[in-house]
């Protein structure tokens, strides 16, 4: 099954150590049997650990396959009714101005298959249904690879996995495994890179009581965005440690990747007014640009309560420009209920906004040129996310597979960011804030 243990509904550990569940391939086959389902993300959800998966494969004599899925169906309110509040950039629109309650934004469906080849060689495909980045509901294909165990500890995959830059990276699309509706976006949408096609490594060795997991990965993405235009990720590298011990967990990480964003003409149009121009080109474009990424996440849960905090950070010369955020959270069990709170923030280092060409230097004729390219480029660099806000909810453990959730957020956004909003009306400003209410309902089978 994809529950975890009774006593800890909605433990991610528990989650994890599901008996049936086999981690790294857990994810791959979800996606054959998604009708329509939303969320490849439910591949770590639906999977057991990676250690567990080698382990099964080792064990097993002849084929088996097995199938596994999970889902939400979820509905968010805005209070902000000039803008659409959206959880990830990536998506085109939201709950505020195009709907008042959005079903596309938790909503999703999704399905795996895990198979055991041979001893040593299992594959997994996940496939999840959900809104994509041209705002249709469709079925995206989450993880897709094979794996060789040459040990119960030590496996090589190849093909499409979750890059695991945060601690719920594996699991973040099955709602089922957290204890939120979603996970807290101020942090998990610092890195646009959810998936990575490659190669990974993974070494389990225990020490004094510990548990530890490292991974190393080679690989690259392509990542479509609203716009139509595809970030184009190259020579990703990452290394990652999971230490665990009893009900403690702490997860570190550190990758870099070159990154390029197609230019639809502004950083050629600056270009155009000389050496101003061409450093301004030079300072803000992601033309094969380095980006490296940095987190830590400590969590514990005891059963009767639990607390997580993760810290995350960006570097990158490019208008994408450095931050840092983070999240603390914590929540505690009253049999079948589970009230929880959480305080999240991300900040620019750098400011959201250039002075870009000087105006006063120009002749007149291209002054209206050059004011629409500092324009649109502080635009650019406004949707860099930089906000906080305040969470409460209550989860209800309806039944063994199946968990209802009301939460409610508080979003201030900084001065020069949109923050979490998009499609946004003339009347909208940078530095605003909403108040959301989101419901769901989500399950596992």
């Amino acid at each position: 099954m994809l529950t975890p243990r009774l006593q800890r509904p909605f433990s991610t550990a528990g989650f994890r150590r599901a008996p049936r569940f086999a981690p790294p391939l857990r994810s791959a086959l979800l996606v054959l049997l998604a009708l329509t389902a939303p969320g490849l993300g439910a591949q770590e959800a639906a999977s057991p650990d990676d250690s567990q998966q080698a382990e099964s494969a080792l064990g097993t004599e002849r084929p088996r396959i097995a199938f596994n899925g999970f889902g939400t169906l979820g509905f968010v309110h805005s209070g902000e009714e000039r803008a659409d509040f959206v959880a990830n950039q990536l998506r085109p629109d939201g709950a505020g101005f195009t709907r008042e309650w959005s079903p596309e934004i938790d909503s999703r469906l999704g399905l795996q298959v895990s198979a055991s080849l041979t001893p040593r060689v299992s594959a997994v495909v996940q496939v999840v249904v959900e809104q994509q980045h041209d705002g249709d509901i469709e079925p995206g294909i989450e993880w897709a690879n094979l794996r060789y165990s040459f040990t119960r500890d030590f496996s090589l995959r190849i093909g499409r996995t979750a890059l695991p830059i945060f601690a719920s990276s594996d699991y973040r699309k099955v709602a089922y495994a957290n204890p939120w509706v979603r996970p807290p976006i101020e942090l998990y949408g610092l890195v646009p890179i959810f998936q990575i096609d490659g190669v990974d490594m993974s070494y389990r060795h225990r020490f004094r009581g510990w548990t530890e997991t490292l991974q190393a990965t080679l690989g690259f993405s392509d990542i479509e965005v609203p716009s139509g235009s595809t970030l184009e990720i190259r020579q990703m590298v990452g290394l990652f440690d999971t230490l665990e011990r009893g009900d403690l967990s702490i997860h570190t990480a550190l990758a870099t990747a070159r990154a390029t964003v197609p230019d639809p003409g502004l950083f050629e149009g600056f270009r155009a007014f000389g050496d101003e121009g061409r450093a301004l080109a030079d300072r803000f474009e992601v033309d094969d640009e380095r980006l490296t990424f940095a987190t830590l996440g400590v969590s514990y849960d005891s059963g009767p309560w639990f607390i997580q905090a993760e810290l995350g950070r960006i570097w990158t010369d490019s208008f994408i420009v450095d931050r840092t955020a983070g999240y603390v959270s914590a929540g505690w069990r009253v049999g079948s209920l589970t009230p929880y709170a959480t305080y999240s923030e991300s900040r620019a280092d750098d400011p959201l906004s250039s002075p870009g060409l000087t105006l006063s230097r120009l002749p007149p004729e291209l002054i209206p040129v050059a004011a629409a390219l500092n324009a649109a480029l502080n635009e650019t660099l406004a949707n860099s996310v930089a906000q906080r806000s305040v969470s409460a909810g209550l989860r209800w453990d309806y039944h063994r597979n199946v968990a209802l959730k009301l939460q409610v957020d508080r979003i201030d956004v900084a001065a020069g960011s949109y923050g979490s909003f998009t499609q946004r009306q003339a009347d909208f400003s940078t530095g605003g804030g909403a108040t959301l209410v989101a419901v769901s309902a989500d399950f596992v089978f």
